[in-house]
């Protein structure tokens, strides 16, 4: 078995380049090359070399998808408001630039998939990306308990209070800029500067009662659990809801440099065998195919191929405009595509760390980002009849 992995690695690499070098061609393009003598009419049962001809893979065909955001409101998803709305038939994370958002999650609750495809539109700025294989890891599942609720409620008072407490902040700043300009009427500008301290105070006070509420319900805060939950820079700071919302495992990365890489977090201290298994990181960058170590400890996956599209910022990927992400898992296999295109490919041989079947959650680490036809096909794989014999 010792010398079987080194020519399994090479005839796979030579596999995988010459699926990636088909999977480049554009849409409705024939693929390049044929399939046997000479080039090959594309088309089911062509001639051309052994089993006829190729069709090329149509990425915006939805023909046995589920559409899973409807594009009106959040129905099917788990989310902190305070990050995450629906704004002109997108979902928007990020979209109040008061509120500091975190590392925050939006999680589709009706499906925890193993092999599928997923296509989501995706544009914006900063750092986003979306979680698959997944599972919530988050301080309500262990520590918390039956506290869950509690902070759930609290997000949900600040989902609220906060846009028009930062309302009252912006127009306080439009009079202040006002007091300066030429012929101002002072003494209104007081009055109304000082009714809005009022409202803002209304509002903080009518927050704190809420808090105030929840907190002398049966279960009980712990004292960490409101620090966690403290405003933060200013009155006005949301409770984003991180260790409620927090996912870990895959993640197809997305913005910048980081696109199309596959990240594994968020697990932080799992045991193996008495041995502490951290994040793994970076399993794939844009421009590989990489295949990780079957040791339980393994961290660095090997690179077995290296693809045309090494550069994620290149003519496939458009900064600041709606791109597709593809998303496919078949087995221990992951491949990302970005409009049409082959970015990435991870093969996880690591018995421990890798997962089969998860959740599937937008995340937001900062920027501001929307999401649009988001579809999910889920791909079980039946268990075919012996056909062949010895």
């Amino acid at each position: 078995m010792g010398q079987r992995l080194p020519i399994y690695a090479a005839v796979a690499a030579g596999i995988l380049v010459t699926f990636a070098a088909i999977a480049q061609q554009p849409a409705g393009a024939p693929p390049q090359g044929g399939g046997g003598r000479g080039a090959a009419p594309v088309g089911p049962g062509a001639p051309g070399g052994r089993g006829g001809g190729m069709t090329p893979y149509d990425h915006t065909d939805h023909t046995g998808y589920t559409q899973i955001f409807n594009g009106k409101d959040m129905d099917g998803w788990d989310y902190p408001p305070t990050v995450y709305k629906v704004i002109d038939g997108s979902i928007v994370a990020g979209y109040d630039p008061h509120m500091s958002t975190g590392t925050t999650f939006a999680t589709y609750t009706r499906a925890t998939p193993g092999d599928f495809d997923l296509l989501v539109d995706i544009k914006g700025s900063g750092n986003t990306g979306v979680q698959f294989r997944s599972f919530q890891n988050d301080i309500t599942s262990t520590d918390a308990g039956p506290n869950k609720a509690q902070l759930r409620e609290l997000a949900k008072i600040d989902g609220d209070t906060v846009p028009k407490m930062d309302a009252v902040a912006d127009a306080q700043a439009a009079l202040a800029a006002a007091a300066f300009k030429e012929g101002a009427d002072r003494a209104d500008i007081q009055a109304k500067s000082q009714a809005l301290s009022a409202a803002l105070l209304d509002l903080s006070q009518a927050r704190a009662e809420a808090f105030a509420k929840i907190q002398s319900s049966s279960n009980k805060l712990t004292r960490d659990q409101v620090a966690t939950f403290a405003p933060r820079v200013s009155p006005t700071s949301p409770i984003v809801g991180n260790p409620i919302w927090n996912v870990a495992g895959y993640q197809a990365d997305f913005g910048g440099a980081n696109t199309a890489n596959i990240w594994e977090g968020g697990r932080f201290g799992a045991m193996y065998n008495g041995q502490r298994l951290n994040e793994r990181g970076n399993l794939t960058t844009a421009g590989n195919i990489t295949i990780t170590e079957a040791d339980p400890a393994g961290r660095s996956p090997k690179v077995l191929a290296t693809l045309p599209t090494a550069d994620a910022a290149g003519p496939f990927y458009k900064p600041d405009d709606w791109n597709q992400y593809h998303i496919m898992a078949r087995g221990n296999t992951m491949i990302l595509f970005i409009n049409g295109h082959m970015m990435s490919m991870t093969i996880d041989q690591n018995p421990v760390m890798r997962r089969t079947k998860g959740i599937i959650a937008l995340q937001i680490e900062g920027g501001r980002w929307e999401f649009r036809n988001i579809w999910l096909k889920e791909a079980p794989i039946e268990a075919s009849p012996e056909v062949f014999t010895k």
